[in-house]
């Protein structure tokens, strides 16, 4: 997401444990934000002088939502494409998506038309693919493991250890 977001322009604040802002940096972001030790909506409104940004890409959900919401501008949009942090929240102000018309979208792609998945693949190729083809974007492998090591693989995602992928290779 950092780097198909910087490829189309964008300036990028990034929230990530500390461990990981160097990986985030080198992907492209503007500006990292340690989640654990700071409150990033008040690090994303000082930031943006306090306007807020105009797109936040959510796969954390319930614990995060309410302070999502405050750091988008007006007009501005969330994608929630998860709920790592559980689907539900008890903090919800709906004023700042009223006063600030702020689209909230879920999606995913599972529930989503072989028509829609075609114009999706289409406009990807079209407006990303070259920049991979380019090396100018490209994915991020975390480890490549014998499909034995699942148990390995488990633990690592579990200790929230990775950046990127992990692949098991099935031989």
């Amino acid at each position: 997401a950092i780097q198909i977001a910087k490829h189309l322009g964008a300036k990028v604040i990034a929230t990530a444990s500390l461990a990981k802002h160097e990986a985030c940096k080198s992907l492209g972001a503007d500006y990292c934000i340690d989640y654990k030790k700071e409150d990033f909506a008040e690090q994303v409104l000082h930031l943006t002088n306090n306007s807020g940004v105009d797109l936040i890409i959510d796969f954390v959900g319930g614990t995060y939502f309410q302070k999502n919401i405050k750091c988008i501008k007006l007009d501005g949009r969330m994608v929630m494409l998860g709920f790592l942090g559980g689907a539900k929240t008890n903090e919800l102000n709906l004023a700042y998506i009223l006063r600030n018309r702020i689209q909230i979208t879920g999606t995913t792609l599972r529930a989503r038309s072989e028509q829609y998945k075609s114009k999706l693949i289409s406009d990807f190729r079209e407006q990303i693919y070259p920049a991979l083809i380019k090396k100018e974007i490209y994915p991020v492998i975390h480890e490549v493991l014998d499909w034995n090591d699942f148990k390995k693989a488990h633990q690592i995602m579990e200790n929230n250890e990775n950046v990127g992928k992990i692949i098991l290779k099935v031989n």
